[in-house]
């Protein structure tokens, strides 16, 4: 089912005990999304829905303790996690597949709860990405959309088939050009 384990960066073993949701029966393998960390002890990371007995579940963990890794919070979501989960100031935003819908949602962390929801217009293609101008995301109509951390709309773009190598990101300079 997947597990979040530390391992010593020098030698490549498993340090202490990893964490690791219990197994399903069903055998059958959840998506996991890359985690995102909190601090310099704690992450996030979200499991995608397998099926009805096996829903997405976004948790926090701490490895503060060295001899294992601690599950601190879950969110159990009610609608399929469909991206990573990312950080900007101090709220988590994703992307949950609903039956109206792709939304783009933000959580908190302590604890973990979903704060509220934007419908996203089409399907999400790409993202969501925290940068400097706000929570940006790509949608299967072609365009980029860039949201503030309340989740109003700040702005959107054609993108014109642009494929993403990376994720976005703004520049040093003083214009504030986005990269994409």
């Amino acid at each position: 089912t997947g597990q979040v384990a530390r391992i010593n960066p020098n030698s490549g073993a498993m340090q202490g005990t990893p964490f690791q949701p219990a197994l399903q029966p069903n055998g059958d393998m959840p998506k996991w999304y890359e985690p995102v960390r909190l601090d310099e002890s704690q992450m996030v990371i979200a499991r995608g829905q397998v099926d009805k007995e096996m829903p997405s579940v976004i948790y926090t963990l701490s490895g503060s303790n060295p001899r294992s890794i601690m599950k601190t919070g879950e969110l159990v979501c009610e609608s399929p996690v469909k991206s990573n989960v990312v950080l900007s100031g101090t709220q988590l935003f994703g992307v949950l597949e609903t039956p109206d819908g792709d939304k783009l949602t933000s959580f908190t962390f302590q604890p973990l709860a979903i704060v509220k929801d934007v419908a996203l217009e089409v399907d999400l293609v790409g993202g969501p990405w925290a940068t400097a101008a706000g929570i940006l995301v790509a949608t299967s109509d072609g365009k980029l959309h860039c949201y503030q951390s309340d989740l109003s709309l700040k702005w959107s773009t054609e993108l014109q088939d642009v494929k993403f190598a990376c994720a976005p990101e703004i520049t040093a300079n003083v214009n504030g050009w986005l990269m994409l």
